[in-house]
């Protein structure tokens, strides 16, 4: 796991099983669009605690790498920036569990966390016509700000916090979008395989 110390940044998740072809996974950002920058991540069993400056802390759940998804966060700095203010260091090694996040302009944090599997939501995108898949599908749980990309095989993969029922709605220009009702549970994989219709 990786985090890009930029603007705009991502956390990315890597195969690194074969040095030779090593594979990204997956890429995540907390506040996608707000520019702010995640600084230094830690694995701690199948959760990553990221401290990402004027975001605080997240905590994502890494259970399948390919499909990471923010389970908790905790906001040290009042104001999103695109620069260096806020969480820049949060170690989650202590025996008792807690988490210290040292913010650069308002000091150490002590946070009690509770771990929680994500609720997933997985699936196969492909035209209605020709049942071929369907690349570069925006898939995105209404009111939530992080959102999927279907890839080239059609294969989407994103989740969410809290268990419950949602609307996904499923967007690419030259295709009719689609939203469903579907109902994640945490710690399950839901699956929600979708033919878009093309327009015409």
């Amino acid at each position: 796991y990786t985090t890009d110390e930029v603007s705009n940044g991502y956390i990315g998740a890597y195969d690194i099983s074969d040095p030779l072809n090593i594979i990204e996974l997956d890429r995540i950002q907390s506040s996608p669009g707000a520019n702010v920058v995640p600084h230094n991540t830690h694995v701690l069993g199948n959760y990553i605690i990221t401290s990402y400056y004027s975001d605080g802390v997240t905590v994502h759940d890494v259970t399948h790498p390919y499909n990471m998804v923010e389970v908790a966060n905790y906001d040290t700095y009042p104001i999103q920036t695109e620069g260096y203010d806020g969480c820049w260091g949060a170690y989650p090694y202590l025996p008792s569990g807690l988490i210290l996040a040292t913010d650069r302009e308002y000091g150490l944090f002590v946070l009690n966390p509770n771990y929680q599997q994500a609720a997933y939501l997985e699936g196969l995108i492909t035209n209605s016509v020709s049942s071929v898949p369907v690349d570069l599908v925006d898939v995105q749980i209404l009111g939530h700000n992080q959102q999927d990309v279907s890839n080239s095989s059609g294969m989407y993969a994103t989740g969410i916090a809290a268990a419950g029922v949602y609307d996904v709605t499923y967007s690419k220009i030259g295709y009719y979008s689609q939203t469903i009702q579907v109902t994640l549970t945490n710690g399950v994989v839901s699956v929600q395989d979708l033919q878009l219709v093309p327009i015409p």
